[in-house]
């Protein structure tokens, strides 16, 4: 949301090359989003969704995700490093 809303103004930086040994997954330019009543591939798609659940919390367009270059968030799986899982943007 904050990265829409910047126009611009803020841009993900590429940390790939950053912490070597650190276990890393690239972002993602699409997701589901879960809730009590399963998953959900947009908001109001149909069938029942909580009512908390954010526009924001979907991906955006693929050629948006693509300009916002998504990969450059790191997610940090617990079961790589034995760590705790993270997202970083």
């Amino acid at each position: 949301a904050l990265l829409r809303r910047s126009r611009g103004a803020l841009k993900l930086v590429d940390v790939s090359e950053e912490l070597p040994g650190l276990e890393r997954r690239p972002g993602m330019y699409s997701w589901h989003v879960g809730d009590v009543f399963g998953w959900h591939e947009k908001a109001g798609a149909g069938g029942r969704q909580q009512r908390n659940l954010a526009d924001t919390m979907w991906p955006p367009s693929g050629a948006q995700a693509r300009e916002m270059h998504l990969e450059r968030c790191v997610r940090i799986m617990p079961h790589l490093d034995d760590t705790g899982g993270f997202f970083i943007v």
